[in-house]
């Protein structure tokens, strides 16, 4: 006689569990579905002067170039202003050495400098002299443009240039914030960004590519905002974001946090996007709500496995500066030395964070990872065979890159 009323104990008691709150007061349907693992393979560039070096901001790809943004400085005087910062930017082929010095008369590289182009210089007269982090997607490199105009803030915009060997600038518009300091898209064609310090949540823009496209014509349509949540569902806010990128799926989503004046609390934040009301991935359509929850973060260790190491003090003055995700293991003719799917920037300045123009004096590194995600029981990444993940944090058990990683 009991057993039957034990069956139905039970069963209530897992629908409760199912439907509870959690006791970081998310519904247990909600928590991210997605575990990830990473391992640093190495840094190449490493610490060299590439011809992109100076202020690098950004990184970015198509389906076989890289594209790389710079705020150059200047103390030529532009303008009428003594000291300024010149945004440029670069496509480089996936074939060249990264470490091999290059200018924009290399062969097969091609550059958009602000300053020697009408539609460029027409914006450093408005006061846009600041390009973040970039995004290629769907035939067009989006660039986040911030600007200052007698001490005030300036609206940022994003614009659209040509994801080929013209960087022709198409069209921009404004964002409805003083602050965009980087760029990522997602599959669905929604452009990210957030503010600088203090970030809570992430905006997000619909974009019309039939519009810009056809008309040349760049409309935002603004979606409703993201929250940060930590892994236990509490708000997760991250400050001095430099960069942004999305996994090949579109699952993750990828933040590379700068210094902060507290100590080198920063490096890579890796969340997980779903949609609010049904669990699953985020959609960007209109009208849909949807939250980044927390999955794995990077350490500023160099015996961790996902290791982004820095140091912002002096005399390094290091800078998270840009991240992209590119899973270069089969990518037809690549250089040897492009390998993995995330790769992240790091600029060693040679000077102050206060000082804000220097001439070239900085060095750049690229780190690269792989990566390892399984989400909803399933693998939406594919590692390759030959790579294997650091269980313990120990350079014998990291994989060899086929270069330097010091």
């Amino acid at each position: 006689m009991k057993l039957p009323l034990i069956r139905s104990a039970l069963a209530l008691l897992g629908w409760l569990l199912l439907v509870l709150p959690t006791p970081s007061g998310a519904p247990a349907a909600e928590r991210p579905r997605c575990s990830v693992r990473h391992a640093y393979l190495g840094d190449h560039p490493h610490e060299v002067e590439t011809g992109w070096h100076d202020r690098t901001q950004g990184i970015s790809h198509d389906a076989d170039h890289w594209y790389v943004s710079q705020n150059l400085s200047s103390r030529g005087g532009f303008l009428g202003r003594r000291e300024v910062l010149i945004p440029r930017l670069l496509r480089i082929p996936v074939s060249r050495d990264l470490s091999v010095p290059i200018h924009c008369r290399t062969p097969g590289i091609s550059c958009y400098h602000f300053s020697t182009q009408a539609w460029g210089r027409e914006r450093l007269r408005e006061g846009y002299f600041h390009l973040g982090d970039i995004v290629a997607h769907a035939g067009f490199l989006f660039a986040p443009l911030q600007g200052w105009l007698d001490g005030e803030p300036l609206e940022a915009r994003i614009a659209a240039f040509r994801a080929d060997a013209s960087l022709a600038p198409v069209a921009w518009a404004a964002t409805g914030h003083p602050k965009a300091g980087w760029l990522a898209a997602s599959p669905a064609h929604a452009l990210y960004t957030s503010d600088w310090t203090a970030v809570s949540e992430l905006r997000r823009y619909r974009v019309d590519l039939e519009a810009l496209g056809r008309e040349s014509r760049l409309e935002l349509m603004a979606l409703h905002p993201v929250p940060l949540l930590g892994s236990d569902g509490r708000p997760h806010p991250v400050e001095r974001v430099q960069g942004g990128t999305f996994s090949g799926d579109g699952r993750l989503l990828y933040l590379l946090l700068g210094f902060t004046r507290d100590g080198n609390r920063g490096g890579i934040r890796v969340f997980e996007l779903m949609d609010e009301a049904t669990g699953g991935p985020c959609t960007d359509e209109p009208g849909a709500r949807c939250a980044a929850w927390l999955v794995d973060r990077s350490r500023n260790a160099a015996d961790a496995p996902f290791a982004y190491v820095y140091d912002s003090s002096a005399p390094y003055f290091n800078e998270p500066e840009g991240i992209t995700w590119w899973d270069l293991d089969d990518v037809p003719g690549r250089h040897p030395s492009a390998i993995g799917q995330l790769h992240a920037v790091l600029l060693d300045r040679d000077e102050s964070h206060e000082a804000v123009i220097a001439v070239d004096d900085d060095d750049v590194s690229i780190k690269h990872y792989r990566a390892q995600i399984h989400c909803d029981e399933e693998m939406s990444w594919i590692l390759r065979k030959d790579s294997t993940f650091a269980t313990s944090a120990t350079d014998e058990e990291r994989p060899a890159p086929p270069f330097s990683s010091r």
